[in-house]
């Protein structure tokens, strides 16, 4: 085969979202050391943070958010939640993977 295929992990990271990437990780730095290296309290404390964006930002889908959670939450609402989740957990991943 060619090895083709489309523009997958290889591909290099725009620099906006570098930078963007690049300011998750300072922030994570932040948070961590204000819990004083509990990892728990500094997810916790930026999973907040985020749900307080979501509000300012998008305070229809925060509301609907705030009246739907668990397996009857709407798609979106399900969505958002998981992408806040994820986006908290890979702030606190080193970056480059294993050593």
């Amino acid at each position: 085969g060619s090895g083709g295929g489309g523009g997958g992990f290889g591909k290099k990271p725009e620099p906006a979202a570098a930078v963007a990437a690049a300011a998750l990780e300072a922030d994570a730095e932040a948070v961590l050391r204000q819990a004083r290296g509990n990892l728990d309290a500094a997810q916790a404390a930026m999973f907040q943070d985020s749900v307080l964006r979501l509000q300012q930002a998008e305070p229809e889908l925060f509301a609907r958010m705030q009246d739907s959670q668990g397996p009857s939450a709407a798609p979106d609402v399900h969505e958002k939640l998981v992408e806040l989740t994820w986006d908290t957990i890979a702030a606190f991943m080193p970056l480059g993977g294993p050593p």
